[in-house]
C-alpha cells in the first residue's frame, strides 16, 4: 500500500509537468509509469488475495457446516407451514360456511320478527276497531318472542362471521394466520416498459439477457447492438 501511494504521486507529478504527449519520447517516458501503475495494481492484489483468501476459505468453511442442517430444517419447516396452511383454509372454508348459515338463519329470524310486529300491529288496529275476541297480549308475546329470537340469532350471526378469521396460537411466537402475499407477475412486460420508460435497470437487464441469448444463439437480438472504442 505504501508502494502504491508513492506510484501514485510519481504518475501525477508526471501527468502534471506533462498536460498533453507531444512526442514518442514522452509516450515511452510515461509508459514506464503505465507498466509501473498496472504492476503496482497487481501487487495490491496479489497482497489483499493472500491475505483475504484464508479468511474467505475459513467463511465458506463455516457457511457450509451450517447450510446443510438449515437446508434440511427448512425443508422440514416447509412441509409444517405447508401443511399448516391446508388445515387453517379449511377450517375458514368451514367457518365461512357456518358463518354463511348463521346469516341465513338470523335472516329468516328476521322475516318471522317482521311479520310478527305486523300481526301485532294488525291485532291492535283490529281491537281498536272494535272487533271482539282479539287476544292483543298474545300477539304482543309473539312478536316480543320472535325479536328476541331475531337479536340472538344476529348475534350468533355476527360472532360466526367474526370467528371466520383463523389463528393457530400455542408454541413461543404470537399466533399464525393466513396472510396475503404479493407477487408480481410481467403479464406483458412491453406494455409495463411503454408506461414506466426505459430504467437504467430495464437497460442493465436487457443487456444482461442479450449478453446470454447471444451465447446460445451467437447473435444479438434486435433492439441491442455492440458498439466499439479504440483503447489502451
Amino acid at each position: 500500500m505504501d508502494t502504491a501511494g508513492e506510484t501514485t504521486r510519481d504518475i501525477s507529478a508526471w501527468l502534471a509537468e506533462h498536460p498533453v504527449i507531444q512526442d514518442e519520447k514522452e509516450a515511452r517516458e510515461v509508459k514506464v509509469f503505465f507498466d509501473r501503475g498496472k504492476l503496482c495494481i497487481k501487487d495490491l492484489e496479489d497482497e489483499r488475495d493472500g491475505k483475504v483468501r484464508p479468511l474467505n476459505e475459513q467463511v465458506k468453511k463455516i457457511n457450509g457446516d451450517y447450510k446443510g442442517p438449515r437446508e434440511i430444517l427448512s425443508k422440514v419447516i416447509e412441509e409444517v407451514g405447508s401443511r399448516l396452511t391446508a388445515f387453517v383454509k379449511e377450517e375458514k372454508r368451514k367457518r365461512e360456511e357456518a358463518a354463511r348459515e348463521a346469516a341465513r338463519i338470523a335472516e329468516e329470524a328476521e322475516l318471522k320478527a317482521r311479520e310478527a310486529e305486523r300481526s301485532e300491529q294488525d291485532a291492535i288496529g283490529s281491537a281498536s276497531s272494535g272487533e271482539l275476541g282479539i287476544d292483543i297480549a298474545a300477539h304482543v308475546a309473539e312478536a316480543d318472542d320472535a325479536f328476541r329470537d331475531f337479536e340472538k340469532a344476529s348475534r350468533a350471526a355476527a360472532l360466526a362471521q367474526k370467528e371466520t378469521h383463523v389463528k393457530v396460537g400455542g408454541g413461543f411466537s404470537r399466533a399464525i394466520s393466513l396472510r396475503q402475499k404479493e407477487t408480481l407477475v410481467a403479464v406483458d412486460p412491453m406494455a409495463a416498459i411503454a408506461e414506466m420508460g426505459t430504467t437504467e435497470e430495464i437497460k442493465e437487464a436487457i443487456i444482461k439477457s442479450a449478453r446470454a441469448y447471444r451465447k446460445i444463439t451467437g447473435d444479438l437480438p434486435s433492439g441491442v447492438e455492440a458498439t466499439y472504442t479504440e483503447e489502451i
